[in-house]
């Protein structure tokens, strides 16, 4: 990997894993075109420790109005069935989404998924009032986007959304369900890079990082005042098209 690659991962990553359009989906059509594979290991989890800390970043100029006991519930009880379909998706995954066609569809049923987010109305829990079951249901999204394609930060939010939440309430408890997911993904890397040869290249991996970073705290500032103004829709006009993209481009390859 050179220069120009390290960048553009890491633009890709700190744009996308907040905006919902799917990082794994754009990272795995990516992968596949300049066939990185297993050697993007320790990269990625360089590339998720920096989106980790532009969350922890953005998340301390907001003002979470919820006694740290309870959003610790909230927080185990979403982590939960993460876990478990996290899991049970894993050897699917490694097995099916490794074309840009089964991302491609994932992408397409994003762009459905923003849709209809868009459309949800009369939403009134914060924190506070929301229960242990809406936190099930927002961590069963975030299992779910295990799927390259699917995006996360979408899901989760407009889950939260549908189980009453406000906007902006959905998607900050969405980035912090997602801390402990990003740690859990960052262990799993590490634990399959171990043994394996290091990539000589520090100063561009700490390069790529650090642009994740800065791209990564601009799109959460992005995402949250377009939640405002009600656009979800955008997104998913763009997923409908890099989605239909991704599968022209492997069929008629």
């Amino acid at each position: 990997m050179n220069f120009f690659q390290f960048s553009l991962l890491g633009l890709l990553q700190g744009i996308t894993e907040f905006i919902p359009v799917s990082s794994s989906g754009h990272l795995v059509l990516v992968g596949y075109l300049w066939e990185i594979g297993e050697k993007s290991l320790l990269f990625n989890t360089v590339l998720h420790f920096a989106t980790l800390l532009a969350i922890l970043l953005f998340l301390g100029t907001k003002e979470i109005n919820c006694p740290i006991k309870r959003l610790f519930l909230l927080v185990v009880g979403g982590s939960i069935p993460t876990v478990v379909l996290g899991l049970a998706f894993k050897p699917f995954v490694e097995e099916v989404f490794i074309s840009p066609v089964p991302v491609g569809m994932a992408l397409l049923a994003t762009g459905f998924i923003l849709m209809a987010g868009d459309r949800v109305r009369n939403q009134q829990k914060d924190m506070n009032t929301m229960t242990l079951r809406d936190a099930l249901f927002i961590g069963m999204a975030q299992g779910f986007a295990v799927l390259p394609g699917i995006s996360r930060s979408g899901i989760t939010i407009i889950t939260g959304m549908m189980c009453g939440l406000k906007r902006e309430v959905a998607a900050e408890f969405s980035f912090i369900l997602v801390i402990p997911a990003v740690i859990g993904a960052m262990g799993l890397e590490l634990w399959e890079w171990r043994g394996k040869a290091g990539m000589a290249m520090p100063l561009l991996l700490l390069w790529g990082g650090f642009v994740a970073l800065i791209a990564g705290y601009i799109s959460l500032v992005i995402l949250f005042k377009v939640l405002k103004q009600r656009r979800l829709r955008f997104f998913a006009y763009y997923c409908w098209i890099a989605g239909a993209g991704a599968i022209l481009f492997s069929v008629t390859r």
